[in-house]
C-alpha cells in the first residue's frame, strides 16, 4: 500500500500496448525500469536467473499490471537462453523493445558450463543469441534494441588471440573489453539491419549505485582501483536515477537513426575503435561461430 498509483511524469511518445522486454530485471537499473515501465501498463516480459514467478507476482501486485510477465533464464548458459526464449515465442507474437541490462563483473576468472568465460558469456554472447532467437517477433514491430553498455568501452583493449582471457586475468580490464566487444557488436548488428529499418542502440546511463559489484570483489581489485571505486561510490545515481534516464531515451522519437551511443540521455560518440567495420564484423563472426549449434 505504498505506491497506489503510478508515478507522476511517465507520460510517453509511445502508445503503453508496447511490449517491452528487458533483461536482468532482479537488482539494480533493471529491476527500477522494469518496475518504472510496469507502472505505465506497457506489457513487460522481464528475465531472470532465478524465480521469476515470484518476481511477477510482487511486480503485478505493486503496480497492478497483469500484462507483466517474468521468465527464469540462466543467461550465462546458451542451452537455457533457448528454452527461456522458446518459451517467449509461445506467449507473444512480437516485441516493440528489447533492452539488454544483464551483466556481470567478477575479480575471478570464471567459465561456465559450457566452457565459456562468464563475462564473455552474459555481457556479449547473451544479447547476441538472445537477439537472433527473438528475431521472429522482433522483426514483426519494426523493432528497436538498446544494450546498456558503459563508458568503460572507451578504456577496452582486446586479444583477439585470448577473448576467453585464459593468460592474463584482471576484472576490471576483461569488464571494459566486454563492453567495447559489445558497442562493436551492436553496431555490427546496426549494418546487418540496416535495409529492414531496425534500430540497435548503447545506453550508458552514467555511474550508478549497485549491488553487481559484490566487495568480495572489490577486496580483490588493484589497491588503486579499490580506492578509486570507494571514492566514487559514494557519488554514484540510484538505479530509480538512472532508470529514469533510459526511459527518457526509449521513449524518445530517434527517427530512422540508428547505431547511437548516449551517455547521461545524451547521444556522444563512441570510442575510435568501436566504429571500425572490421572489428565489428569480427565479433560479428565470433558470435556466430560460438552460439553456431544454438541459433535458429
Amino acid at each position: 500500500f505504498l505506491m497506489l498509483r503510478k508515478p507522476s511524469g511517465i507520460e510517453d511518445n509511445f502508445s503503453p500496448m508496447k511490449t517491452i522486454m528487458i533483461t536482468g530485471v532482479s537488482s539494480g537499473i533493471g529491476k527500477a525500469l522494469f518496475e518504472l515501465l510496469a507502472w505505465a501498463w506497457y506489457t513487460m516480459i522481464g528475465i531472470v536467473r532465478h524465480d521469476g514467478e515470484e518476481y511477477e507476482k510482487r511486480v503485478r501486485s505493486l503496480t497492478w499490471n497483469e500484462n507483466v510477465r517474468v521468465f527464469s533464464c540462466d543467461l550465462s548458459l546458451q542451452s537455457d537462453i533457448v528454452r527461456s526464449m522458446g518459451e517467449i515465442e509461445q506467449w507473444y507474437k512480437e516485441i516493440d523493445i528489447l533492452i539488454h541490462n544483464a551483466w556481470v563483473y567478477s575479480e575471478t576468472r570464471r567459465e561456465t558450463e559450457e566452457g565459456i568465460e562468464m563475462t564473455l558469456a552474459v555481457n556479449v554472447i547473451a544479447p547476441f543469441l538472445v537477439t537472433e532467437r527473438l528475431l521472429p517477433l522482433l522483426t514483426r514491430a519494426q523493432w528497436k534494441v538498446y544494450m546498456i553498455g558503459s563508458i568503460g568501452e572507451r578504456y577496452g583493449k582486446i586479444d583477439w588471440n585470448d577473448l576467453m582471457n585464459e593468460h592474463h586475468y584482471s576484472g576490471n580490464a576483461v569488464y571494459n573489453e566486454s563492453k567495447l566487444l559489445l558497442t562493436l557488436l551492436t553496431y555490427a548488428f546496426a549494418t546487418h539491419f540496416l535495409e529492414h529499418h531496425l534500430s540497435f542502440f548503447v545506453i550508458h546511463p552514467g555511474p550508478t549505485s549497485t549491488s553487481l559489484i559484490e566487495d568480495s570483489d572489490v577486496k580483490k581489485m588493484p589497491w588503486y582501483l579499490r580506492i578509486i571505486f570507494t571514492l566514487v561510490r559514494r557519488f554514484r545515481q540510484t538505479p530509480w536515477d538512472a532508470a529514469e534516464t533510459i526511459r527518457k531515451i526509449i521513449t524518445a522519437p530517434h527517427k530512422v537513426e540508428t547505431a547511437l551511443f548516449f551517455v547521461n540521455g545524451k547521444s556522444v560518440s563512441s570510442s575510435e575503435t568501436s566504429y571500425d567495420p572490421r572489428l565489428q564484423e569480427k565479433i560479428w563472426n565470433i558470435c556466430h561461430d560460438l552460439t553456431s549449434s544454438h541459433r535458429l
